[in-house]
């Protein structure tokens, strides 16, 4: 058997409750992967950590700056939306103009989409009749 190494010892324990339902489940999908409950929630974890990571950090960069990198830039964020107060006031004519137009074009869009998706459904409708 192969030692472990030091950084794959498991020193934290986490407990957590879990419905009825849910641990069915769990068993059933440990099962299909032919592995312990343990061991699939750990995949589990680690896939899900990887795909945050992923999506979260999908710009390049050095891995030792990623988290102080997006933690600036979420305070900044912040920062700006807590000086800008321009919610606050009302919109003068010509920005609901604006709006007012914006919100027709996005309607029209979406009544292209959804005439779209009927004839889609119709015609999936007439191939599942055949």
């Amino acid at each position: 058997m192969a030692k472990k190494k030091e950084e794959d010892k498991r020193t934290k324990l986490i407990k957590i409750l879990v419905t009825e339902r849910f641990y069915k489940k769990l068993n059933r999908y440990a099962g299909i992967v032919f592995q312990n409950k343990s061991e699939f929630i750990r995949t589990a974890i680690r896939h899900r950590i990887s795909e945050i990571d992923n999506s979260i950090f999908s710009i390049p960069m050095d891995r030792k700056y990623k988290d102080q990198n997006l933690r600036r830039s979420v305070l900044k964020e912040l920062k700006d939306i807590q000086k800008n107060t321009d919610y606050l006031q009302k919109p003068n004519e010509d920005s609901l103009k604006i709006r007012e137009e914006e919100k027709k074009k996005r309607n029209e869009d979406l009544e292209n989409e959804k005439k779209r998706l009927e004839k889609r459904l119709e015609v999936i409708k007439k191939n599942l009749e055949k």
